[in-house]
């Protein structure tokens, strides 16, 4: 699949005119991983967004306590974006990601979407609202699971 079709189904490309759309799509670099491979460390700094194009991610949290003990708390297959919170705030990485299958994932630089939203008020308004509509969605998600949790 290509970028577009990509970000489309990740629903970040709601609202935007096709020169938004070109403009975030020049932005993608594909990149590839073996089986096994990290993406993204949890505590990392680096700030770059994913969507995967092929393959399987699975999201994991170190458990604290352990020496090495990683759990999987999730997995991506294509069309689905992560890393996105670093975009938003700077933070440190909350969770690793490693490659479950060959992957292949278009990468965006943070640095180079935050320059094309300072240019763009309003591409910038319409990619942190479709941001915070696919975390809104997460957040809903993960409550529900913690609700479930908690009444068994």
């Amino acid at each position: 699949m290509d970028v577009r079709g990509l970000l489309e189904g990740a629903r970040l490309l709601k609202g935007m005119s096709e020169s938004q759309i070109t403009a975030i799509g020049n932005l993608a670099q594909k990149v590839h991983f073996s089986r096994g491979e990290k993406i993204i460390l949890e505590d990392g700094r680096d700030r770059d967004f994913y969507i995967v194009a092929e393959g399987k991610v699975s999201i994991t949290l170190f458990v604290p306590g352990s020496l090495d003990r990683m759990e999987s708390i999730i997995s991506l297959r294509a069309g689905q974006i992560f890393g996105e919170f670093a975009v938003i705030d700077g933070a440190p990485r909350s969770a690793s990601v490693q490659a479950d299958t060959e992957v292949a994932v278009f990468r965006f630089h943070a640095e180079d979407v935050i320059k094309l939203c300072e240019t763009d008020f309003e591409f910038g308004y319409r990619l942190m609202h479709n941001l915070g509509a696919i975390l809104a969605s997460r957040i809903r998600d993960t409550t529900l699971l913690v609700r479930n949790n908690i009444i068994w």
